[in-house]
């Protein structure tokens, strides 16, 4: 791992103006760092990167980790004139995130913004969200309404569900008219999509498991921060958009439906509850067997797998069984 350069980026005082209540909260000295996880798309971290630098009241200390890239994807990534920690292996989401929160948080940032990089938030959704998070010091990991929106429309997240016991982990619901009126609630966990994470909550819990790789650490991370005390929650007054789009060559088919799979055994393995291991047994064996029926094979082959592994305990990467470089 080295760092390639680093440009030096500015605090801000901000005044979020709440118009219907009329008045002012002043939050001073609002410095604030970014990581941004980059694995083979340049392009959307560049636009990222863009409209972050355009915001007119945040100044916000920028890193970007890059996951072992192509050569062409590293070579785009140099010109963005930010600072990038350059791993020469794959290591994982949650290696890579640990890597970029020590980096700012040995520096003057006391939050961190940790969001994917197609993931587009207002700037006043975000100084929202800061001064919440600074209302509120028992929180130590906030996320926003999330709207992911898809070809068949959109849908609003209010934070993810157990893992261990759901399928489907988010809490949907269907309209902003539905949202509780208060704000924050509690979440059983923030989605990684984008979350606003306290430097004295990442100081006090540690480092994010590594053993996930891709899938889950959040999810376990709020885990671990609830253990310490801490609150995970979702701000109802503060709004990011997600557009969920399949890159090329299918990777939501074979490589998500493994990692998603095989990692909620490591999750029973670490928080429980351990019966919940045989639920995910005969569900992976259905949709195996369902793949396999509709001449999925690829699919079916990466269930098969995630079954073996995630009953062998074998966790971490194993991206070679499915990508070729």
């Amino acid at each position: 791992m080295f760092i390639i350069k680093f440009k030096a980026c500015r605090s801000a005082t901000i005044s979020v103006s709440f118009t219907s209540k009329k008045h002012f909260v002043s939050i001073e000295n609002a410095d604030i760092g970014v990581v941004l996880i980059n694995w083979n798309h340049a392009a959307e971290t560049a636009q990222c990167l863009d409209m972050l630098r355009s915001w007119a009241r945040l100044r916000c200390q920028i890193v970007i980790v890059d996951n072992a890239s192509a050569d062409s994807d590293r070579m785009m990534l140099k010109d963005l004139n930010a600072t990038i920690i350059q791993n020469e292996s794959n290591k994982g989401y949650g290696h890579a995130l640990n890597q970029g929160l020590h980096h700012l948080f040995s520096g003057s940032p006391e939050l961190a913004l940790v969001m994917n990089t197609d993931v587009t938030i207002r700037e006043q959704d975000l100084i929202q969200m800061i001064w919440t998070i600074k209302s509120h010091r028992e929180i130590g990991l906030l996320g926003p309404v999330l709207e992911e929106k898809s070809d068949q429309g959109s849908r609003f997240s209010l934070g993810g569900l157990d893992i261990a016991r759901e399928v489907d982990t988010r809490h949907w619901t269907p309209a902003l008219e539905a949202l509780p009126p208060s704000s924050p609630t509690d979440a059983i966990y923030v989605p990684g999509t984008l979350f606003l994470i306290a430097k004295a909550a990442f100081a006090k819990t540690g480092d994010l498991s590594t053993h996930y790789f891709f899938s889950g650490e959040i999810a376990d991370y709020c885990k671990q921060l609830q253990s310490q005390g801490y609150r995970c929650a979702i701000d109802h007054q503060a709004m990011a958009h997600h557009l969920r789009t399949e890159r090329p060559g299918g990777v939501r088919d074979h490589l998500y439906i493994y990692y998603t799979l095989r990692n909620r055994f490591l999750y029973i393995e670490r928080h429980g509850p351990s019966a919940q291991r045989m639920r995910w047994m005969w569900h992976g064996l259905r949709q195996y067997l369902g793949a396999i029926v509709r001449g999925r094979l690829q699919r079916a082959r990466a269930l098969r797998l995630a079954l073996i592994h995630g009953l062998q305990h074998t966790f971490g990467n194993q991206n070679h069984l499915f990508l070729r470089r």
